[in-house]
């Protein structure tokens, strides 16, 4: 946990509509007093990848209702979101943070595009169970069909390097969600995917492709 939250933070969460006063405690967990509505409390990490150590630490020497983990698009294992929903804490980035103030309750908290895809594939008729492996990936398992992983990745403009950075940073998986509804998927992008021995699909491509038998190399 950060020992001291960082000026600029304090004065953009005092800048949000929803927000009347802030200010940091002596166990340096942020303190947000709603317009409207119950208190919340932050503790802020900054982890471009977030362990459970570190996680478990935080939430066993404070208390507070969200985690807030400052660095865009930071890693974040599958175990962590059931550890932090298991005592009821919401977790992300700032936008994520901004969101949960615009609401009534500190939680449950899901960020829209993660339970846009999970209520989805749930409700596929051939998916059985959805889990959330990290940040960006799902183990979708399937009736009568082998399980399958897809990495959904947010790029506006899907490139060769998003492919490239999505199997650098996640590794194993068997298909691409281009997530983002205004996508644009370049040829390279489509070129690299074919020789790591994946497709990218949109979402209603996804949808039928969860019919079928995927053949990776």
């Amino acid at each position: 946990m950060l020992n001291n939250a960082p000026n600029w933070l304090i004065e953009s969460i005092g800048k949000h509509d929803h927000v009347l006063s802030v200010n940091i405690g002596p166990d340096n967990v942020i303190n947000i007093q709603r317009k409207e509505g119950i208190p919340l409390r932050v503790a802020a990490i900054s982890s471009k990848v977030t362990n459970s150590a570190t996680v478990i630490k935080v939430v066993k020497e404070h208390s507070f209702e969200f985690l807030l983990n400052i660095p865009k698009d930071a890693y974040t294992a599958g175990e962590i979101f059931e550890y932090l929903d298991s005592k009821q804490i919401s977790y992300g980035g700032l936008g994520d943070l901004y969101r949960v103030l615009s609401e009534d309750e500190n939680w449950p908290y899901q960020p829209k595009e993660v339970s846009f895809i999970i209520r989805g594939l749930e409700q596929h008729s051939k998916v059985s169970s959805v889990k959330r492996l990290d940040d960006r990936r799902y183990f979708i398992t399937r009736n009568s069909l082998p399980p399958v992983i897809i990495v959904a990745l947010n790029d506006y403009d899907l490139n060769t390097e998003s492919v490239r950075n999505g199997k650098q940073v996640y590794k194993a998986f068997d298909g691409i969600l281009a997530s983002n509804p205004n996508a644009r998927i370049t040829g390279g992008a489509e070129s690299v995917a074919e020789s790591l021995g994946v497709k990218i699909y949109t979402w209603r491509q996804l949808l039928g492709a969860l019919n079928n038998i995927w053949k990776t190399s």
